[in-house]
């Protein structure tokens, strides 16, 4: 009489006494190779990608149906990643430190949240300027922000496609410190 060894696979179900049934012993093998080949292999390989460093454009697709994201065509996938982190730290109430979280989901996103006279403030004070996808991070921030609170967005520089499209007289207005190649050096 064959019996299967415990913790082996489906049996831990199973009363003893059927544990030692042949018949039941040879079901639960095909079931068991039936189950790691189809359902339990795959599955195993979808959950050591859930990290977003090594997630696979198919887990970033399946993270991002479960979270309600449909991601702009185009659209890069670190900036997906991004998306999808930030929605994974949302939920329940919003503090701070959470909407803090958010911004820094994203590359290039040195942002320093803030709550002053009753609207948030997020000043960009890293020295690359803003994330590539800006849009992405604004819409993570309005998902999540308490809704009867509003944001104002803060940038330390101006930017080099705002400085092109600017007048002479109005250029002329600014200070060497709203450029981004750090004023505060020619001091």
């Amino acid at each position: 009489m064959r019996t299967r060894k415990p913790g082996t696979g489906l049996e831990w179900v199973l009363p003893k006494e059927y544990r030692r049934d042949q018949w039941v012993c040879d079901i639960l093998q095909i079931c068991d190779a039936a189950l790691s080949e189809k359902i339990l292999q795959p599955a195993l390989q979808l959950a050591q990608e859930l990290l977003l460093d090594d997630m696979s454009l198919r887990q970033l697709q399946i993270e991002e149906r479960l979270c309600g994201i449909v991601p702009p065509s185009g659209a890069a996938i670190a900036d997906r990643k991004a998306a999808v982190a930030a929605r994974w730290k949302t939920g329940g109430s919003m503090s701070l430190a959470q909407l803090q979280a958010i911004c820094n989901s994203w590359k290039n996103g040195y942002v320093k949240a803030d709550y002053i006279d009753n609207r948030l403030k997020m000043q960009f004070i890293g020295e690359f300027g803003i994330p590539e996808d800006l849009d992405g991070l604004k819409a993570a921030l309005e998902d999540a922000r308490p809704a009867h609170i509003p944001i104002d967005y803060l940038f330390r520089y101006l930017l080099v496609r705002e400085v092109h499209g600017m007048p002479l007289t109005e250029l002329g207005t600014r200070t060497i410190h709203d450029f981004a190649f750090r004023g505060d050096s020619f001091e």
